[in-house]
């Protein structure tokens, strides 16, 4: 008979997140849960000794790593040419739409080469004199 013990199995899974939840044990009364932060890269494991605590934990937990899992890091943002600003470590919102402006900007157009139908003028054109009504007419 072997004397090592069993590993526990998780009450509660996400493989997508690696976030798992162990219940007590006969060494450990506690519930567990395990999972590692994507920002610092370290293993985290708090425990809770009451079980509706531990399930709130486990919503928070699965929040965190949920946005985390969504969000830019410092140097992808640099590579991507966004702005970093050092306060808040991430790109601001203005930087984003910087950047969408900067996809969807065109170079202008003249009125040789408006999109507008034949015959139109082009948008933000002078209008001529002569498709203007006279005051003396």
């Amino acid at each position: 008979m072997s004397t090592k013990k069993s590993r526990s199995k998780p009450i509660k899974l996400d493989d997508d997140l690696g976030l798992k939840l162990y219940g007590p044990t006969s060494s450990n009364p506690k519930f567990r849960l395990d999972y590692l932060d994507p920002f610092t890269g370290q293993r985290c494991q708090p425990r809770r000794t009451d079980e509706t605590a531990a399930f709130a934990l486990w919503d928070e937990v699965l929040e965190y790593l949920t946005a985390a899992k969504h969000a830019t890091r410092v140097a992808s943002a640099r590579d991507a040419g966004l702005l970093v600003v050092d306060r808040s470590g991430g790109p601001v919102v203005d930087d984003l739409f910087a950047k969408l402006h900067a996809r969807w900007r065109r170079p202008p157009q003249s009125s040789e080469t408006s999109a507008c139908a034949p015959g139109a003028p082009a948008p933000g054109a002078a209008r001529s004199s002569s498709a203007t009504p006279s005051p003396t007419a």
